[in-house]
């Protein structure tokens, strides 16, 4: 007598536990790391802005040319004060031969403002995050994607769109005295480009 051979194909307890592990995950993209973290406190300041005042000292020391930048004003031993004002703000210079040099601007505070590359960049792409996440969930459903997979496909390409905002973002500018020390550079989001490469995404 043959015996007949039954095979369940039943996918359906496979498919819901690919459905929860979307349900109970979160992508989030950023700048990740610890309290400490320097390029942590770069990103926060250009996402939120900043005033930044001294601590210690009666001013804060502006680099005015290429020699000044990336150096203290301690670093010169023959810079001079040059037209402070009734605020304390002035011009620390340096005689150059004949010249005068101005070398450093003193001032009492700087205000960095916010260029908001994360929560812009994520309004300004969000009918391609809906559209691609729709995407993503239909093909989990379909059996042709596993819910890992696509949660990190999307974190790959969430944080892509924010690193491409950052390029094309240009307002607001840098300051003047930026773009000269930068040689003509607009965009402060990119300068080494090491913030742009830091934005990365977590699946949780």
């Amino acid at each position: 007598m043959a015996k007949l051979k039954i095979t369940d194909n039943n996918n359906m307890p496979n498919l819901i536990e690919e459905i929860n592990k979307l349900k109970n995950s979160k992508i989030e993209v950023g700048v990740f790391g610890g309290k400490d973290s320097q390029i942590l406190m770069i990103a926060r300041v250009h996402e939120f802005g900043v005033t930044i005042t001294p601590k210690k000292a009666k001013a804060l020391t502006i680099p005015l040319n290429e020699e000044a930048a990336g150096k203290s004003a301690r670093d010169f031993d023959n810079l001079f004060l040059l037209d402070p004002d009734d605020d304390g703000d002035g011009i620390l210079a340096m005689e150059v031969g004949d010249d005068i040099r101005p070398m450093y601007a003193l001032v009492k505070k700087v205000e960095i403002p916010e260029r908001s590359y994360i929560r812009e960049g994520f309004d300004k792409n969000v009918r391609k995050i809906q559209k691609h996440t729709e995407q993503a969930i239909r093909a989990v459903i379909a059996g042709r994607m596993t819910a890992n997979k696509a949660l990190n496909l999307l974190g790959a390409e969430f944080a892509s769109f924010i690193r491409k905002y950052m390029v094309e973002l240009k307002s607001p500018p840098n300051s003047a005295v930026t773009q000269k020390n930068k040689k003509g550079a607009n965009n402060p989001l990119i300068d080494s480009g090491r913030l742009r490469q830091s934005i990365t995404y977590r699946v949780r």
